[in-house]
């Protein structure tokens, strides 16, 4: 059996996606610099030529291009960034997903700190703290402890 990889989806970006998400992609390009949004926010690393075609604009570029979109879906929704943002947006857009879809986080961590709960089915859970930051940073466990994670470092914290 031969299988097929590498495929190219016709009609644009972002392929199989795009109904789903109610936005098409025209072009996507790096950037040398910050990019500000409407709300304040800014983004990096790279920024897209999109067009909503279903999904409602909640956030644009100057240029009036979306930057962040929401497509209602079957009982659902689906979110798309068109950038990276900064690390204080990415919180808000994240906090707003979870609130709208009934998520809480595994716990509260400063921007920076990934937090990631596993459990085993005897019931053990542990959460994985990784501070990707520069400075130390707290960890606010879901039983209320207060953990400090060094810079650059991981922990395992029962859960």
């Amino acid at each position: 059996m031969r299988h097929r990889r590498g495929r190219v989806r016709l009609g644009g970006y972002p392929g199989a996606w795009r109904d789903l998400l109610g936005v098409t992609v025209e072009e996507f390009f790096p950037l040398d610099g910050p990019i500000r949004l409407a709300s304040g926010a800014t983004g990096s690393v790279w920024s897209e030529v999109a067009h909503a075609t279903g999904a409602k604009v909640l956030d644009a570029y100057a240029t009036g291009e979306p930057a962040w979109t929401r497509n209602e879906w079957g009982k659902g929704a689906a979110h798309y960034l068109t950038t990276r943002l900064d690390d204080t947006a990415l919180a808000e857009v994240l906090a707003t997903v979870c609130a709208e879809s009934n998520v809480e986080p595994a716990a509260q961590a400063a921007p920076g700190v990934e937090v990631v709960r596993r459990s085993h089915p005897d019931g053990r859970a542990y959460l994985f703290a990784i501070n990707h930051t520069e400075e130390d940073a707290d960890v606010t466990t879901p039983g209320g402890e207060t953990i400090t994670i060094r810079a650059g470092d991981a922990r395992i914290i029962p859960a």
